[in-house]
């Protein structure tokens, strides 16, 4: 099987101004590539970077230097107009938060980026009820989202993702809220949905428990890549020892440095 890259990042900077004119590099360089199909997870520390990323492989912001190209297309020189398609037909976000609109019904709240964007076809309520069966929500969507449980809302939110078909899941901590059930319950929705429709996931965590349902993983400290580990064929017990012990490099290195810097 060809596979290829389905997101390329070059080089790539983010430098914030605050209000009194001081200067704050998040990013520095950032070196990424992400093969189509595949689970990728983003760990660090708190401010290393993990969710400006996201943030900037959405469109969500520009970087101020560097380049990030998905599925082919330039996305840091595309215009606002045309970024605005681009999000709602090949990148779906998952929020730790659901972001779901209370007055809509499970299935109105997914199906609500495709009638944004065009008219609502029967292939398309057929491919959103065929997610909902295979999530265990066949028989709730007719349910309102303070009907549910937060897992149950995750799962929701998530299929409003790939609602459009989108080919790439970017989710930004979305088992932060859950409970270790629901939190299982919602990884294994990003392993089917990767592994049966062959959906291209990055994923920010700071859990290693989430983090070993990925292939791969990419560390990020102080705006820079850190180290990088994939699963190969470990088991996904195994390869959550190998993310503690990464981790523990990680947080030894972050406490030396404050203490040189202190």
């Amino acid at each position: 099987m060809n596979v290829k890259p389905i997101i390329q990042v070059e080089g790539l900077q983010k430098i914030y101004e605050s209000a009194g004119g001081v200067f704050h590099q998040a990013l520095r360089g950032v070196q990424l590539d992400v093969m189509e199909g595949t689970f990728t997870a983003i760990m660090g520390p708190s401010g290393s970077g993990k969710t400006t990323l996201l943030n900037l492989l959405a469109g969500l912001d520009r970087p101020s230097a560097g380049s990030i190209t998905i599925a082919g297309e330039r996305i840091d020189q595309m215009p606002e107009g045309m970024m605005s398609m681009f999000r709602r037909r090949a990148v779906g976000f998952v929020f730790q938060d659901y972001n779901l609109l209370d007055p809509l019904t499970v299935y109105e709240n997914i199906v609500l980026p495709i009638a944004i964007d065009r008219r609502v076809t029967r292939k398309d309520s057929e491919w959103i009820m065929d997610l909902l069966k295979r999530v265990g929500l066949g028989e709730k969507k007719d349910r309102f989202p303070y009907e549910l449980s937060g897992g149950e809302q995750q799962r929701v939110a998530i299929l409003r993702a790939i609602a459009s078909n989108a080919q790439i899941i970017l989710a930004d901590e979305p088992t932060g809220n859950l409970d270790s059930a629901s939190s299982r319950v919602v990884l294994e929705t990003f392993s089917m949905l990767q592994k049966t429709y062959g959906k291209t996931i990055v994923m920010v965590t700071h859990d290693p428990f989430a983090a070993s349902f990925a292939e791969r993983l990419f560390f990020l400290k102080d705006g820079a890549r850190f180290a990088e580990l994939h699963r190969g064929s470990l088991t996904r017990e195994a390869f959550y020892q190998r993310i503690l012990e990464t981790l523990s490099t990680l947080e030894m290195s972050v406490h030396v440095q404050s203490h040189l810097e202190g």
